[in-house]
């Protein structure tokens, strides 16, 4: 499927990852409000899926999910990308997290001669280079870290078939692979608010956002995602984090709503016109300000 996206001047502040191409800019980072248009940091991509920021290397890294390469871009007066990991033994790329403490970047890749899917490491400077951690009994998608404990949380889709979605918790230093919540249906974007230990799950299909306690796997909130929203992809919260900041799928915009889902929350639209974008994150600093998604 032709996956191109559309440029076009928006006033509010934005970014996001879509099919084949990067684009950033500035935006609040609280509140949704009128603010400047998109810009293109990068592009020729087949499937970009996952995307995160390093402050060591000042960096953006993205998976590939069709081609099986992780790209590197920087900003250093200009944006400049390369294929950071791409290598025969994996053809498949699909979410990432990063360490704090130790600035380990991890990522979801499937191995090519045998397809299953591991969470691996990658050196962040050297090209080519990765550390299998995990294997995961299926092809997972989205994949995010407490900062507390160290510990990897990934999302599997279940190739979209009801009741065969997933959610593992990784110990990335015995290699441990333990579900947390299975007989889900198509969970993919995952991202953990640090300050709660709260980690909040999307389910794409039918846009579901899901809030599980990291401690006890109790669901402490299950709800739609408001109903402008078509499917809901890759996320962030806002710094307070009361709201989520997400790429609808199947619309081609860029939300934001409330992420308790109150009664009669409403999803506001901050750009638009993108075939399938499929993750919206925050910079990091340096060539992609915090302000940035």
């Amino acid at each position: 499927a032709a996956c191109a996206a559309k440029s076009e001047t928006m006033r509010h502040l934005v970014a996001l990852v879509s099919c084949t191409m990067l684009v950033c800019a500035a935006a609040a980072r609280s509140t949704a409000s009128d603010g400047v248009g998109i810009v293109e940091v990068a592009n020729g991509f087949t499937w970009a899926e996952n995307i995160r920021c390093d402050t060591q290397t000042d960096a953006l890294f993205v998976s590939e999910y069709r081609r099986g390469q992780l790209y590197k871009i920087t900003n250093n007066g200009g944006y400049n990308s390369t294929v950071h990991v791409g290598t025969p033994e994996w053809d498949l790329f699909a979410g990432l997290a990063i360490h704090d403490a130790t600035g380990v970047l991890y990522a979801v890749a499937r191995e090519t001669s045998t397809k299953d899917c591991w969470i691996i490491s990658v050196d962040k400077v050297l090209p080519n280079r990765t550390t299998k951690v995990a294997k995961l009994p299926k092809l997972a998608n989205g994949l995010a870290i407490s900062q507390k404990t160290g510990n990897l949380w990934a999302t599997a889709e279940g190739d979209f078939i009801p009741f065969e979605g997933a959610l593992y918790s990784i110990d990335p230093s015995t290699g441990t692979v333990t579900t947390r919540l299975s007989d889900s249906f198509a969970d993919d974007g995952a991202y953990i608010n640090q300050h709660t230990q709260v980690l909040i799950m999307s389910e794409v299909i039918d846009s579901r956002v899901l809030q599980i306690d990291l401690d006890t796997d109790d669901v402490l909130q299950d709800v739609r995602a408001p109903s402008a929203v078509g499917m809901l992809d890759d996320f962030t919260l806002s710094q307070n984090g009361t709201l989520l900041y997400g790429a609808d799928y199947e619309h081609g915009n860029v939300v934001v709503f409330p992420v308790d889902g109150h009664t009669g929350s409403k999803a506001t639209i901050l750009a638009s016109q993108f075939k399938n974008p499929t993750s919206a994150r925050w910079g990091c600093g340096g060539g992609f300000p915090e302000t940035s998604l």
